[in-house]
């Protein structure tokens, strides 16, 4: 027995099967429906939407003939333009409108006629406006089969009140979001926070919402064109800037937190954390620059995060936020963040080789941490300007900004810089030639680095290594490389 698109007769279709599977020992049924029946021995089955061409991998005419959704879309393109045809020239065009349409066949089916009036490549343009390019449908099919739109109203009017809210305000979510994201974004009088899990799961059940569970960690996440349509209610709804704000609070607790575990406890997983977080971090940050946004909330997020661009080798963003969200700020900021962002700033650029720009915001933030008073700051501001000096090979000005560096960063007690300065000093004479200096500074910065911990540890011995082998003596290089290597 076929029972065919049950979701909106639901609990009578559950009651019919459970009756006569009851009673009748050799009956099977099979049943299509958006949500699951909930009857004894059910075996769901989730159809998934048509493949895609992989988006890590180059696009080609084999790539697009493997892709249902692909010889879909061109099946319909052709029924609409004969001639139509895939070559080199619009194969990623192709790729990229399949990706967008999530694979969903009646959005192809849709998508397709449009060739008749313009090219894949205007096709793809016009896809941020998919509701309303995709409604022209077979005057034959079901109502809710004629447009993008009517396909998921049907699927939407079957939810109840609070299962709305929740798909409109996680259409905020970029990338992806955890259940504890949900109940600290999503929440509020009309959707209490332990009533979320319940909801979520209940849109996962109904397929509204998709659940990924990898190494102990469930992330949920919605099709682009879900989303889209989950955000048009939200902004109707006129609550859109007040939980894009929710979710910019979130975001700056996760950086900070993120911060303070990379530098106290495991740097990895909260590399894996902020790279899982990466699209909801651009998403706050962007909500923080538009108007009415928090740009000092902004500020803090992308300073947390710095760490994070540069471990990842993302100057190029990290330094194009943080300039973006400078530019914005108020002239009242507070000294200290506009301090810290400008050293992050010059931070970026010195990495890129600019080291005018690196220099110059740089000594912008000296000044202002000399104006505060905050002398553990104005070392870190001199280390920085010294590995500028050293970068354009002013070995004299080097020495200088490590030399006083290192003399308030003693006074601070700040044994991590004075390791640091050390082995900067120690670097500074290498390059001129001056192996006994370096030796010695290498030398004072041992017990140090025994103190703090392996990191140091392998950077003071590897530093002292190189200078013995540059000495010529090998066996103490050996040693110390060694013992580095482990």
């Amino acid at each position: 027995l076929v029972l065919d698109n049950a979701e909106h007769l639901l609990d009578a279709c559950a009651q019919l099967a459970d009756g006569l599977l009851r009673r009748c020992e050799k009956l099977s049924v099979l049943i299509t429906s958006r949500e699951h029946l909930g009857v004894a021995g059910e075996l769901a089955y989730r159809v998934p939407s048509l493949s895609l061409p992989d988006p890590q991998q180059e696009v080609t005419l084999e790539t697009i003939a493997a892709s249902e959704a692909a010889r879909l879309f061109i099946d319909r393109a052709r029924l609409q333009q004969p001639q139509f045809d895939v070559t080199p020239g619009n194969a990623a065009v192709l790729a990229a409108v399949c990706r967008r349409l999530d694979g969903i066949a009646l959005a192809l089916e849709l998508a397709a006629p449009r060739v008749r009036s313009m090219s894949m490549q205007e096709l793809s343009q016009r896809l941020d406006d998919r509701f309303g390019m995709l409604q022209q449908g077979a005057r034959v099919a079901l109502p809710r089969h004629r447009t993008l739109r009517s396909l998921i109203d049907w699927s939407y009017d079957l939810l109840d009140a609070r299962e709305r809210v929740l798909l409109q305000r996680v259409s905020v979510f970029a990338g992806g979001w955890t259940l504890a994201a949900a109940e600290q974004v999503c929440s509020g009088d009309d959707l209490p926070a332990d009533a979320v899990l319940d909801r979520l799961t209940s849109l996962v059940d109904k397929n509204m919402v998709q659940a990924d569970t990898r190494e102990g960690e469930t992330r949920y996440g919605l099709l682009e064109t879900v989303r889209q349509y989950a955000g048009d209610h939200l902004r109707e709804s006129g609550l859109e800037a007040s939980i894009q704000d929710r979710l910019l609070n979130y975001v700056a607790a996760l950086t900070s937190a993120m911060e303070l575990q990379s530098r106290t406890t495991d740097q990895l997983a909260a590399i894996r954390c902020l790279e899982a977080e990466i699209d909801n971090v651009r998403a706050a940050l962007s909500r923080a620059l538009m108007p009415g946004g928090d740009v000092a909330a902004g500020l803090r997020t992308a300073i947390a995060a710095c760490w994070f661009f540069e471990t990842r080798g993302r100057a190029s963003e990290g330094a194009s936020w943080l300039s973006s969200l400078l530019a914005a700020a108020p002239t009242d900021l507070d000294k200290a963040e506009r301090a810290t962002a400008l050293r992050w700033v010059g931070t970026f650029a010195f990495r890129q080789g600019d080291y005018a720009a690196a220099a110059a915001h740089r000594e912008q933030g000296l000044a202002l941490w000399k104006e505060l008073g905050n002398q553990d700051n104005v070392s870190l501001a001199l280390a920085g300007l010294g590995m500028i000096a050293l970068a354009r090979g002013d070995h004299d000005a080097a020495r200088g900004f490590f030399t006083d560096g290192l003399a308030i960063a003693r006074t601070c007690g700040n044994e991590r810089r004075v390791h640091n300065l050390l082995i900067q000093l120690a670097h500074t004479a290498g390059e001129r030639g001056d192996f006994a200096t370096a030796h010695a500074h290498l030398e004072e910065s041992l017990p140090i680095a025994q103190r703090l911990g392996s990191l140091q540890m392998n950077e003071s011995l590897y530093h002292l290594g190189m200078v013995s082998y540059y000495q010529g003596d090998y066996p103490a290089a050996r040693v110390c490389l060694h013992e580095s290597l482990v």
